[in-house]
């Protein structure tokens, strides 16, 4: 096989994934962006503190799913069609730009708590959580307990 030339165009593709490194590294830890939802709940585990990577990571996604809220907001509203398409793509890249940084970050928090089996979660004051996650569809033995065909708890 013979290798096909680059015509440059993959260095311009992975240019976003290229700079994130530098953009945390100039990310000021007195500028990130602190969780707002409270600490720990009952049903939640505290495992500890977020470190400033995790902090800075958490900050460059909370920015990225904002400016593409902000995007998709002004596409809403712009009048002019290709500006309004162009808009909305930019909302678009935005939103999976910050979908990749969600996983980074937890990849990141699981590595780092070394909690790959549990769910887990970043709390306002940077506490790293652990819960159990409730069944918010229910399953098939939850809706026979609802109109009274399941065994009893005990009978499984």
């Amino acid at each position: 096989m013979v290798a096909k030339k680059s015509s440059g165009d993959e260095k311009k593709g992975a240019s976003w994934f290229r700079m994130l490194p530098m953009e945390m590294d100039m990310l000021d830890i007195h500028d990130v962006i602190e969780p707002d939802n409270p600490g720990a709940s009952d049903n939640e585990t505290a495992v500890g503190l977020a470190d400033n990577d995790i902090k800075k990571l958490y900050t460059l996604m909370i920015r990225t799913e904002e400016k593409a809220t902000r995007t998709l907001v002004d596409a809403r509203y712009e009048r002019d069609k290709e500006k309004k398409e162009q808009l909305r793509t930019q909302a678009i890249a935005q939103k999976a730009k910050a979908d990749v940084l969600r996983e980074i970050l937890f990849s990141v928090v699981r590595d780092t708590f070394n909690l790959w089996d549990q769910n887990i979660g970043i709390r306002a004051e940077w506490i790293v959580v652990t819960y159990k996650e409730k069944n918010k569809k229910g399953d098939f033995r939850d809706f026979l307990k609802g109109i009274g065909l399941a065994p009893p708890d005990d009978e499984e």
